[in-house]
């Protein structure tokens, strides 16, 4: 009996993994590449159970990183989301499938008025799906006075207690911008003048990161960072000590569109995932989560009063506020990198 238990318990597991495979091959499944923390679990739950399917999320810190691993052969995944200024460059690189906007009825709740003020036109290729504005992030427990520029981390006081994003366009046009130039600048001399200037500030910086830096201004390690409005909503919900500002030189502004790849396995799939992400309460629920404001007009209506009326969330209603959308730069990417590339190294 011994011997007959453990041939059974062996054929079990021999057969796990088939049974598992099988499952999945069963069940159609979606296979989503994106930034972490952009899309509330139960929200995923409910897709699967509403479409009878299984959604798989990976995750990236980085515009870069994303289009870096799809270029190594990262094959397998659906839809991407990646910013405004990448689309041109990945639908140029034959990585995009066209939307069929017949099949995403709710695209008549995209803010159009949002796109226009700054200046993004349709696109055949991707979706509106999430807008972010980046600022800087400071204990107020710990610093006097609010910051109001760029110039904040040129302070030697703050060495070691600051960081900034690790993305060359925001960190790079931040300087830009204190410098003032445009963040969308393909002039070699300004962007030079841009990388000398986080050269100049790098010593006071404990590390170039877009996810940790969350952690850090939560427990007070970090003092100011260089950041993004939603993050910094999420981090307000559990921490009175923490603010947030817009530098008097300008910030900046992106969008990440929803994107299907052109080797995605399921369309149809892919397409009512998108169009799921613009039902207007469906859209409230994720900003209310992510913090990040859904480029969707109806879905305010659906939010806490407290969100409804944020200025962090809403920032470009704030008159005293300047904003610029970081947009393509063509050719003079090549020149954002090679000043990334000194920057980092």
């Amino acid at each position: 009996m011994k011997r007959l238990a453990i041939i059974l318990s062996f054929l079990v597991l021999l057969l796990m993994p088939i049974a598992l495979k099988q499952l999945f091959q069963l069940k159609k499944t979606l296979y989503i590449y994106m930034w972490s923390d952009y899309i509330k679990t139960d929200l995923i739950k409910e897709f699967e159970k509403k479409y009878d399917c299984l959604v798989i999320v990976d995750t990236y810190d980085s515009n870069e990183s994303l289009l870096t691993k799809l270029q190594l052969g990262g094959a397998g995944y659906d839809i991407i989301f990646p910013s405004n200024y990448f689309l041109s460059l990945m639908a140029e690189k034959n990585l995009l499938l066209p939307i069929q906007k017949e099949k995403i009825p709710n695209l008549k709740y995209i803010d159009t008025q949002l796109l226009e003020k700054f200046a993004l036109t349709p696109t055949r290729w991707a979706v509106p799906y999430m807008v972010s504005f980046s600022g800087i992030a400071w204990r107020t427990d710990r610093l006097e006075g609010a910051p109001t520029s760029w110039s904040l981390f040129g302070n030697p006081n703050l060495k070691g207690r600051m960081t900034m994003l690790n993305d060359p366009r925001e960190t790079i046009g931040a300087a830009l911008r204190f410098l003032g130039f445009s963040a969308n600048s393909t002039n070699p001399d300004e962007i030079e003048r841009a990388r000398d200037k986080v050269l100049e500030w790098k010593p006071n910086l404990a590390k170039l990161e877009s996810e940790q830096y969350k952690n850090g201004i939560a427990s007070a390690e970090y003092l100011a960072a260089h950041a993004y409005n939603g993050d910094t909503l999420q981090l307000t919900q559990d921490s009175p000590h923490i603010g947030f500002c817009y530098p008097k030189e300008g910030s900046l502004v992106s969008f990440d569109y929803a994107a299907i790849l052109n080797a995605c396995n399921d369309e149809d799939l892919a397409h009512a995932f998108i169009n799921f992400l613009h039902e207007p309460k469906v859209a409230a629920e994720n900003t209310s989560f992510t913090m990040y404001r859904c480029v969707n007009t109806k879905s305010r209506d659906y939010l806490p009063k407290k969100l409804q009326t944020s200025k962090i969330l809403f920032p470009e209603e704030d008159p005293e506020n300047s904003f610029e959308c970081i947009k393509p730069i063509g050719p003079a990417r090549r020149d954002y990198l090679r000043a990334w590339d000194a920057i980092k190294s």
